[in-house]
Parts: structure tokens; C-alpha cells; sequence
């Protein structure tokens, strides 16, 4: 067996029979992340509203992203993995501003 780069990024294996490649028997996996709710952050709701409100107001993420949704999972596994990807950039935002505010209150306490 060869393993086959395809252009999506997603590696295929497929067997060389007297040089020609054979499709692929089974397709990608696909996980499914969810984005949980912790003590002190901003709920995943809250996160979701602004991530909705910015494909709604925004044509290309609009024309892209359909937020149709079932069982918790946007449809379209693209504004899935667009929405996972928006809910985990605002969780590290968070992490760094709670890092920057307590090096600042540290700085802040120390006599000059």
C-alpha cells in the first residue's frame, strides 16, 4: 500500500495494481468536537451568538457557512469546524488576558 497526499490535506491509502492507484474504500473520519462550558469563562452559548452574528453580517462567511444545525453540530462540516476553531480562539483569548491581568495587577502591587 501507497500512502497519497491528497489536495484537502487528508491522507488516502490506496494499493498499486500494474500501476494503476484504486480509489480509497472508505472516506476520511470526521470528529465531531464539542465546545464545553467551564467555571470563570464566557459560555458557549454567548460564543456561538458572536460567532452566528459574524457569518450572518459577513457576505463571504455568509455565502460559506450555512448555520443550519441538528443534534448540537452545525449540517455542514465546514461551519463546524469554522465554529470550533472561533469558540477555541476566544477560549485562548480569554487565557491570555487573564495572564495579562494578573501580570499587570503583580506590576501594579509592587512599590515603586
Amino acid at each position: 500500500m501507497n500512502a497519497e497526499n491528497k489536495s484537502d490535506g487528508v491522507v488516502c491509502f490506496a494499493a498499486l495494481d500494474g500501476g494503476k492507484k484504486a480509489e480509497p474504500s472508505v472516506s476520511p473520519a470526521r470528529i465531531s468536537l464539542s465546545i464545553r462550558d467551564y467555571e470563570g469563562c464566557l459560555p458557549s452559548s454567548q460564543i456561538r451568538i458572536a460567532f452566528e452574528k459574524s457569518v450572518r453580517e459577513t457576505p463571504t462567511l455568509r455565502k460559506h457557512f450555512p448555520l443550519t444545525m441538528e443534534g448540537g453540530y452545525y449540517n455542514d462540516a465546514r461551519t463546524n469546524d469554522a465554529w470550533v476553531g472561533f469558540a477555541t480562539g476566544l477560549r485562548c483569548a480569554e487565557r491570555i488576558e487573564k495572564v495579562y491581568e494578573s501580570l499587570v495587577d503583580g506590576l501594579e502591587a509592587i512599590p515603586q
